[in-house]
């Protein structure tokens, strides 16, 4: 089990005029090796809970386990954690610090007291993966273009090998290569390394393409929570809740409010293709 949340509670500015509750008793397990996202409107709770899983926030109450380690006790080893944990925030370059891409990514693995000989491998092992020629090495992040800036950002995660990755918005701000080169990378690796990947967005054709478990956030609580295609045939929850649709799954709404009768859970365009194909065959 990567994590393991039992009533988790957290509220920013707890006994101020300012008293927000975020998450309201959530209880959760998210298993080894599972690709997850989390979608919810602004304010839903996503980001809080996702900023737990690296101990960045600490609950108010309720248990929280991410990678055996306990976080619900005052001397929880978060240095282990984020060894084990990677968090990837919104616009990553701005993460950016190094003189060189080479340093910057080998950071993390500088701090794990590598031997230089495995930290050389390790940040050009990492370029690879996420599409960066050994020639960039030398060259300053700040030189880079802009997906290149996001690719060595991420990098700098990848190359401490976290067992679980979590990004919040990772393809915001990026044209439509840009996006696809991201989500690629990070299929990549989530399957090279059986990670744990969780990812947050507001892109809902992405997440019904490349998540094996969706989780709705509302007002900080779990309101849906199972495989794209359960979650997206929840139509008029997801609406009312301020959450859009895959665009596929919106043909298929306005389908069957027309009495179409089209199985609510086609979620991508090969599905609904495959759908037409077998029933134009009857």
């Amino acid at each position: 089990m990567s994590i393991d949340i039992k009533n988790l509670c957290y509220t920013y500015g707890e006994n101020t005029l300012f008293e927000v509750a975020a998450l309201k008793d959530i209880t959760l397990s998210i298993n080894d090796g599972e690709y997850v996202a989390l979608i919810g409107h602004t304010g839903s709770g996503k980001t809080t809970l996702a900023q737990h899983f690296n101990g960045l926030l600490r609950a108010n109450s309720g248990q929280i386990m991410v990678e055996g380690i306990d976080l619900s006790i005052k001397k929880a080893d978060l240095m282990a954690l984020r060894q084990r944990v990677g968090l990837v925030f919104q616009y990553p370059e701005y993460q950016l610090f190094e003189e060189t891409v080479f340093k910057d990514i080998a950071f993390g693995p500088k701090n794990l007291g590598l031997s230089k000989e495995e930290i050389t491998e390790r940040v050009y092992s990492t370029m690879e993966l996420v599409g960066l020629d050994k020639s960039e090495a030398e060259r300053s992040p700040f030189e880079l273009s802009g997906g290149q800036k996001r690719r060595a950002a991420i990098a700098g995660v990848l190359s401490m090998r976290p067992k679980v990755l979590v990004l919040d918005e990772p393809i915001a701000g990026l044209d439509p290569q840009g996006k696809e080169e991201i989500l690629a990378l990070i299929k990549s690796y989530h399957i090279q390394y059986n990670a744990t990947i969780i990812i947050i967005s507001h892109n809902m054709d992405d997440i019904a393409r490349v998540a094996d478990r969706v989780i709705a956030l509302n007002q900080g609580t779990i309101a849906l929570d199972g495989t794209p295609r359960e979650v997206f045939s929840h139509y008029e929850e997801l609406i009312s809740m301020g959450l859009g649709l895959p665009t596929i799954s919106k043909v298929v709404y306005e389908l069957n409010k027309k009495g179409k009768n089209v199985p609510a859970d086609i979620i991508t365009s090969e599905q609904l293709f495959d759908y037409i194909l077998r029933t134009a065959k009857r």
